[in-house]
């Protein structure tokens, strides 16, 4: 996701993983930011896989439990950033409200 108004990314991947209260935005919002990822976390799994496939000239496994998004997101304390970041650079255009509709 990208932030809309006056949020930062920081924390709609915190309301995303559950971390930290978000104090600032209305319960719609934070709904409306898991809602969006849990819909498209898909699209986004399919992206970095056609990434990685790409930057390494192989193809990544196709099996479930290796996500490369629950990496990502396991291992990076920005992950969001870095998502968004990657997709942006490769020319995955974001969409206004979500990164990450493809």
């Amino acid at each position: 996701m990208q932030p809309r108004k006056h949020y930062e990314t920081d924390a709609i991947q915190a309301e995303i993983d559950g971390s930290q209260e978000n104090p600032n935005a209305d319960e719609s919002t934070l709904r409306r930011w898991r809602a969006e990822f849990h819909k498209f976390k898909d699209q986004i799994e399919g992206a970095l896989r056609a990434l990685w496939s790409e930057s390494c000239d192989v193809h990544y496994p196709l099996l479930p439990q290796d996500s490369l998004l629950k990496i990502v997101r396991g291992n990076l304390p920005r992950w969001l950033r870095f998502v968004n970041k990657a997709l942006v650079s490769r020319e995955f255009d974001p969409h206004t409200r979500f990164a990450f509709v493809l």
